[in-house]
């Protein structure tokens, strides 16, 4: 599903390279729940980012489902996106001028092969299977922080994808909600979804199946080592 090799990203700082990802490599397989953790400025949301496509390795190639990502233009990328990968991420980023459910249809205008009536059908049906059936007439606004971050994820499945990446969803919601937007991701997972979930919590991460640290941008502990020895990264 995944397959990362030598993935690279460099940024000048004081005129030096400064590496926030060095030679990292690895492969998720298809329907996997995988976490990344580490602590923060290891390299976790520049690794996700470059594994979505938001942004581009300086070095190293990106295949996800066949497709080398990091051969893509702009316009491809957009593209190929909107069908393949839901993003969630830890602000939310819902446009406040549309209801929630206005929110979750929005993808569906550019990529969905569904009519009107069939994208709002759906979007409804998104909302109540994250626990806002009754709320997808509110505004960002007047929403709780754990509503919002449910309703990212409805729009994140808007179209479908194979393929999640969540970057720290959890982590400006109290436990409680933690622990919901959690749960939604196993679901999801035991569902047929491939799950990339980004964390710093720690007992999030040892529930995970898998897990791969970074460090200094350097991979730490691999999901190899961890498949095959049956390890959670403690």
């Amino acid at each position: 599903m995944i397959k990362l090799e030598n993935v690279t990203k460099i940024f000048p700082v004081g005129g030096e390279p400064y590496y926030t990802l060095d030679h990292v490599s690895f492969q998720i397989e298809k329907q996997e729940f995988i976490g990344i953790i580490g602590k923060s400025g290891s390299g976790k949301t520049t690794l996700l980012h470059i594994m979505s496509g938001i942004d581009t390795p300086s070095v190293g190639t990106v295949n996800i489902n066949g497709t080398d990502i990091s051969r893509l233009s702009p316009r491809e990328l957009t593209k190929w996106r909107l069908h393949n990968i839901g993003i969630v991420f830890q602000a939310f980023h819902l446009i406040p001028t549309l209801t929630l459910l206005e929110n979750v249809i929005l993808p569906m205008e550019f990529a969905s092969p569904f009519q009107k009536r069939q994208k709002k059908e759906r979007a409804k049906e998104l909302l109540a299977s994250v626990g806002l059936a009754d709320k997808w007439h509110l505004f960002p606004d007047h929403a709780s922080g754990g509503e919002k971050q449910r309703t990212a994820i409805a729009r994140a499945l808007a179209n479908d994808p194979p393929l999640i990446l969540a970057d720290e969803p959890t982590g400006n919601l109290d436990s409680e909600n933690a622990s919901h937007i959690f749960s939604l991701f196993q679901q999801l997972a035991a569902n047929g979804k491939t799950i990339v979930m980004v964390t710093h919590d720690g007992d999030l991460a040892k529930q995970m199946p898998h897990t791969l640290e970074l460090k200094d941008g350097h991979v730490i502990s691999s999901l190899a080592d961890n498949r095959d020895k049956g390890l959670r990264v403690q």
